[in-house]
């Protein structure tokens, strides 16, 4: 199901012009872009989500926020799909590299949202 050239890497300072940009546009209206704000807490404190890149055939096409919480109920730390932008990719195959990329940092579930912005585990 993955999309031939489609990953995603941790956001470099370099990113942020970029990253401000798509936030604006990923919530015009909404006020000012917090993404650099995201982008240093993060920084500080890798424990609490990651800020990734997606790139498709290594062309950056957006963004994906990663925040991490300890859940009873799901039995584990568990990522939430807090945000995400990307132009041109089909969610779903977003959704699949953030799965993996969270089973590989020990992720066992990922929530996304639906259509009424309630949490749901991630197809």
């Amino acid at each position: 199901m993955a999309s031939e050239g489609l990953t995603l890497r941790p956001a470099v300072p370099a990113d942020l012009p970029m990253l401000e940009i798509w936030a604006r546009a990923a919530a015009a209206g909404d006020g000012p872009p917090f993404i650099a704000v995201t982008f240093s807490t993060f920084e500080k404190e890798p424990g609490r989500g990651s800020l990734l890149i997606v790139e498709d055939a290594g062309t950056e096409a957006g963004y994906v926020v990663l925040s991490r919480l300890w859940s009873n109920r799901l039995r584990g730390e568990v990522a939430i799909i807090d945000d995400m932008h990307a132009e041109g990719i089909d969610q779903h195959l977003i959704e699949f590299e953030v799965r993996r990329f969270a089973s590989e940092h020990g992720l066992s579930v990922v929530l996304g949202r639906d259509e009424t912005g309630h949490l749901v585990e991630s197809a």
